[in-house]
């Protein structure tokens, strides 16, 4: 029954087959892709590495640069691969740990109370998009870049893959291209098995088979191995007598027996002796037995992949084997280590695979396992082993597939003998001598002259070889440049004649190296930093543990500050590594200074750091003073911005520079000293509101000379921008309008922009207000007076009136003001014509009256003046502490003593007027 099913099988599978593919040296088989179809890994970089006739581009191209001019959100700058968008992260501080009422009004969400401090719910960070320098005050951490949105390093075309190279900006994907050769046009065995798609059948060698043919189930193909000769039958693939066909056919009915019982499980349980079947083969001899286990590693893959799951797996199918995977190589030598890897799947994800090895009747488990050889048999060059891997599911289910590996006799032994220990750490630092030994496996002497060829590799670079201090022995010398890394292979080979025969034998050799310990030493001990100073050049000395000098190497400082890390490359000069640092220190920040990369052995140095001993003052020999200081401003408002160097020792400062950078503005100049104002002058315009920009930069950086050693300052102004207008009205401007004719028809106003410059625009239209009565006005500017005239529609009466102006235009802004409008006094006085009608008795009446009305009159002027100033202080007090110009404590107490004024003369006006008179209520009615 056994019989009649490999039959079927067999015949089955020479129906799908074309009869024609007979003994071919390469065949089709499944998995054939085109050479689009292929990764980096099988399309290959060289024709001898990947598929044959195809060709690896795959990305090609330019990225773009990582920068908010590009990529203006932060979709497009996520997308393109190396770029990251600057952002606020961390954790707010919550509003009842904030201690100070300037931080607390700075932290969104949180609200200042007299009684119970800052209190609220603390804004996520991300709210805190537009200023690193706020992020940070509210205990958040600003992460990127304070210049660009958009930053960071794009990723270079041919770094990528497919699906990321269709993305990137400037990048177009490319891949494999060429055509696949065809398997039928391969004439070599290891181009075939080098081609995707394609397989090379085993020969008749290679399964021991003389007569008769098989089938390679592998490659699905028919093996023809001819007919015997005469007086010869072919019997399981052997030529033998006419007579040895009737016992042979026994021992062979035997195993059928026994697999009987097996099949119990499963159908197709032959499997389970075919690790066991090989065992036998190591003796050539022909007894009737031998035949029978050479046969069986055919037999084996028939029935390998046939096994049928049990009646309940119609919900669970077996787990497959996707690959097995033999390292160094199929074939090594007596002695050596095969490591196998295997991959399975299963379509239970949670369900745990059992791996089962099979070599040599020995069971090994685990998906990686390794399996060392023994000598061979006297008179065996070579033996192949059959290796079944068997995965088990947790249900019981399993799928087998097998592997062979050849062990081939040695004939040369090659052995390091220098070091003595192969196991020994060398110095990398040092020239080294390696010596290895060339003798025969089976101890016989080997006379120099039989040694035909020696060739040596270090990492795979072709070495000269040496005559070593004995027979036989060579050497390769290692410089210490060469020596790189932890580990490092030497590969000898040789061809050499032994025992009449000329032999090939290559093997290779693990050497292993020191892991040196470096040692910087600090640069900053016994020096001191102002706020403002740049660090400049600074020169690093490295020794090893014995004390010897690093002598280059690839080594980076990472400068560590509050908002950014800062890395510098050290450059080796001879002596020391060295640095310009062109980083200043800013306010309020202690930044520390880490060491770590790598020496020119490999060594690799984990990490120094430095910390630097900073000053809280500005260096008193040099700095700059610059105004303005305000950090808001509008767009395209043209800034002045002055800087005089400070020193103590000022007549000794030579080769002053002072240059200012903005790269949002575009400005990047030294600039030119201004005698007349002494001081160093630059005219900044802001960008235009269409740039998007919100918060800019602008960076002053001096230099000096002061005898004969460099000083340098730096300064950074974070600048925001806001249409924002700061209205001032100019008439009246103590609140009190006299007018001859009793009405108020036009007014003056100053607009200034947040960085005080004088806003200019022809034409603005406006909304104004009084007394909550609206009415649309038109502002015209006034170039020779700086200011706008703006005519009313609706005139301005006598009285006391509230009056407020609202821009909303392309800029933004509002003022409120309290005016009263009345006569000037003479007008008030009657004619002089009118007191001679008027009876003389009247006339000392009229005086006392007259008098009395002035001196009301201008007591009122000076109250309404005096409340009208008040008001507006305490305005204009919130506007500096809002600006950060005075501090809580001043605008509070400054605050207090003007209401307190403000009340005072508001209770004395209450005072003097005469109390109503109370009128009884009337009686009802009863």
């Amino acid at each position: 029954m056994v019989k009649l099913t490999a039959f079927v099988l067999i015949a089955l599978a020479l129906t799908a087959l074309n009869a024609s593919a007979y003994s071919a040296v390469c065949v089709d088989a499944p998995g054939a892709k085109e050479c689009s179809e292929l990764n980096k890994t099988e399309c290959g970089t060289t024709t001898n590495t990947g598929q044959l006739g195809c060709k690896w581009n795959g990305c090609t191209g330019t990225v773009k640069p990582c920068i908010s001019a590009i990529f203006d959100t932060e979709e497009k700058c996520l997308a393109q691969k190396g770029c990251s968008w600057s952002h606020c992260g961390g954790t707010p501080t919550p509003c009842n740990e904030i201690k100070l009422s300037t931080d607390c009004a700075i932290a969104e969400g949180c609200a200042w109370y007299k009684d119970i401090g800052c209190s609220g719910n603390a804004a996520d960070c991300s709210t805190y998009s537009d200023s690193s320098y706020n992020c940070g005050r509210v205990g958040c951490t600003w992460i990127g870049s304070t210049v660009y949105a958009c930053y960071g390093t794009a990723t270079d075309c041919q770094d990528l893959v497919e699906k990321d190279c269709q993305t990137q900006v400037g990048c177009t994907w490319e891949g494999c291209t060429g055509t696949a050769t065809k398997c039928s046009d391969i004439s070599t065995r290891e181009e075939c098995k080098q081609q995707l798609g394609c397989c090379a059948p085993a020969t008749c060698e290679d399964y021991g088979i003389e007569c008769g043919s098989t089938y390679d189930l592998t490659c699905l193909t028919q093996i023809d191995c001819g007919e015997c000769d005469s007086g010869l039958v072919c019997d399981k693939g052997k030529c033998v007598p006419e007579q040895t066909t009737a016992p042979t056919q026994k021992p062979t009915q035997e195993p059928t027996q026994t697999t009987a019982p097996t099949q119990k499980p499963t159908p197709t349980t032959t499997p389970s002796p075919t690790p066991e079947t090989p065992t036998p083969t190591t003796t050539p001899s022909p007894t009737p037995e031998t035949p029978t286990p050479t046969t069986t590693p055919t037999q084996t893959p028939t029935t390998t992949p046939m096994p049928s799951p049990s009646p309940q797996s119609s919900h669970n199918r077996r787990p497959q084997i996707n690959s097995i995977k033999v390292m160094p190589n199929r074939e090594l030598g007596e002695g050596d280590t095969f490591y196998f890897t295997a991959e399975a799947s299963d379509d239970k994800p949670e369900s745990q695979l059992e791996f089962i090895w099979i070599i040599e009747g020995k069971e090994l488990t685990g998906k990686e396992v390794k399996f060392t050889t023994g000598e061979l048999p006297a008179g065996i060059d070579s033996k192949e082993f059959v290796v079944l891997l068997r995965v088990k599911d947790s249900g019981g289910l399993y799928c087998e597939k097998y592997t062979t590996v050849t062990v081939k006799k040695k004939k040369l032994l090659i052995e390091i003998t220098n070091p003595p220990n192969p196991r020994e750490k060398l110095d990398r630092r040092k020239e080294q001598a390696i010596e290895f030994k060339i003798s025969s496996a089976s101890g016989q002497r080997i006379y120099p002259q039989n040694i035909r060829l020696v060739t040596a590799k270090f990492n795979n670079a072709e070495k000269e070889i040496e005559k070593g201090s004995e027979e036989n022995s060579f050497v390769i010398k290692l410089e210490p440049g060469e020596m790189i890394g932890k580990l490092a292979s030497v590969e000898v080979s040789v061809v050499a004649r032994v025992e009449n025969k000329v032999v090939e034998q290559t093997q290779s050799f693990t050497l292993r190296f020191k892991n040196e310990k470096i040692f910087f030493s600090n640069p900053f001990e016994g020096r001191e930093f102002f706020i403002g100073e740049k660090l400049g050049r600074i020169n690093f000395n490295a020794v090893y543990e014995d004390g010897s000098t690093v002598k280059g190497g690839d080594f980076i400082a990472v400068i560590e500050t509050r908002d950014e890390n800062k890395n510098f490359k050290l450059k080796w000069n001879g002596k020391e590594f060295t640095q310009f640092f062109d980083f200043a220190i800013g306010e309020n920040e202690a930044p520390k200074i880490k060491i770590q990369g790598v020496d020119a052995f490999g060594n690799v140095f984990s990490g120094q750091e430095f910390s630097i001993n900073l000053k809280k003052s500005k260096n008193p020999k040099f700095h700059l003073e610059i105004t303005p200081k305000k950090s808001e401003f509008g767009y395209k408002e043209k800034i002045e911005i002055k800087i005089k160097p400070q020193s103590t020792e000022k007549e000794k400062l030579k080769n002053v520079k002072v240059r200012a950078v903005s790269e949002a503005a575009g400005f990047d100049s030294f600039l030119e000293f201004d005698e007349k104002e002494n001081c160093y002058k630059a005219i900044i315009e802001t960008p235009p509101k269409s740039s998007g920009i919100q918060n800019f930069d602008i960076k002053i950086d001096g230099e000096a000379e002061l005898e004969d050693q460099p000083v340098s300052y730096y300064e950074q102004i974070e600048a925001k921008l806001s249409n924002e207008v700061n209205i001032e009205f100019l008439d009246p401007v103590e609140g009190v309008i006299k007018t001859d004719s009793g009405k108020v028809k036009e007014l003056n106003v100053k607009i200034t922009q947040p960085g005080g410059t004088i806003f200019e625009k022809n034409r603005i239209e406006a909304k104004f207000y009084v007394d909550g009565v609206e009415q649309n006005v038109t502002l015209l500017f006034n170039k020779e007076k700086d200011f706008y005239l703006m005519p009313l529609t609706n005139e301005i009466g006598l009285g006391s009136h509230v009056i407020k102006l609202e821009i909303e235009d392309s800029i933004h802004g509002s003022a409120e003001k309290t005016i009263s409008v009345s006569y000037p006094f003479e007008h008030l006085v009657f004619p002089a014509a009118l007191l001679v009608v008027v009876v003389i008795g009247g006339i000392f009446s009229i005086h006392l009256v007259m008098k009395k009305f002035k001196e009301e009159g201008e007591r009122m002027e000076k109250v309404m003046f005096e409340k009208a100033r008040l008001r507006r202080l305490i305005k204009q007090l919130k506007v500096e502490y809002l600006k950060r110009h005075i501090s809580e404590k001043e605008y509070k107490e400054r605050v207090l003593k003007a209401e307190i004024e403000l009340k005072t003369i508001e209770l004395m006006e209450l005072e003097r007027k005469p109390a109503k008179k109370l009128i009884p209520p009337k009686k009802a009615n009863t």
